[in-house]
């Protein structure tokens, strides 16, 4: 899917730090790592940073 198709300009995604290969599979679609939200989620009884990947349509 392009974004010409849905008329998005910016698309984003988000994974958790204990995760890494999700963070992976966006680099590879093209995202970028923009930021990290320290101890944004609670998750097993213990906070998790959460990483911010996103693209944006620069047509």
């Amino acid at each position: 899917m392009h974004f010409a198709e849905k008329n998005f300009h910016r698309v984003f995604a988000y994974h958790l730090k204990i995760n890494p290969a999700s963070g992976r599979v966006m680099k590879k679609c093209g995202m970028t790592y923009e930021g990290t939200q320290k101890d944004h989620i609670y998750k097993d009884g213990t906070f998790h940073d959460l990483y911010c990947y996103g693209i944006v349509n620069d047509k």
